[in-house]
């Protein structure tokens, strides 16, 4: 599923001018449309053949685990496709971290954890907050990085929205929360 978002991510994100030869993203890795070779018909391809086996997991894991894997499974799906695409894009209006945060602790998280047990226990979302924090936190320093690119592309992530100084703050805040989380769970019944 991570694959296949970042697939549909590559190809929203240079749909919109976003991702060009100058851009950051395709200097720092490989991108499906950057280079010679590649083609549309590959790409949906591939993107479909890795979005297909996680469809495949995911109605294994319904059969297996029950229909609340479904909200699960939808919700993340949902954030996929509308973190680049759709009509009001998140990563572009300043929300793409908080979906990245949403994505990588309680649905992953929280979603594994009920799948595994049949149980929606809040510790299982508790503990899921610190890792999704990490991934959100990880992602606000890429997005810092590259604000003055993304500025100029007109992409709104969370630092082009609040400003390089306030956006530090946050992840800073975010960093420390992950350890006062951990050591809340550990030390507090």
């Amino acid at each position: 599923a991570h694959t296949g978002s970042n697939l549909v991510n590559d190809y929203f994100d240079t749909k919109h001018g976003i991702d060009t030869e100058d851009s950051p993203r395709v200097n720092y890795g490989p991108h499906p449309f950057s280079g010679e070779g590649q083609s549309m018909r590959e790409f949906i391809l591939v993107t479909a053949m890795v979005l297909s086996a996680a469809a495949a997991i995911g109605i294994y894991l319904v059969i297996a685990s029950g229909v609340g894997v479904l909200a699960f499974a939808l919700t993340g799906a949902f954030l996929l496709l509308f973190y680049s695409g759709g009509p009001f894009p998140l990563k572009y209006i300043g929300l793409g971290e908080i979906a990245v945060f949403f994505i990588w602790g309680p649905l992953m998280i929280g979603g594994t954890a009920y799948a595994c047990s049949g149980r929606l226990d809040p510790a299982f979302f508790a503990a899921s907050l610190p890792y999704g924090l990490a991934v959100a936190s990880v992602l606000v320093g890429k997005h810092i990085d590259k604000l003055d690119d993304d500025k100029k592309r007109g992409v709104g992530t969370f630092p082009v929205r609040v400003g390089e100084a306030f956006a530090r703050r946050v992840d800073q805040a975010a960093l420390i929360l992950i350890y006062a989380i951990i050591v809340y769970l550990v030390f507090v019944p």
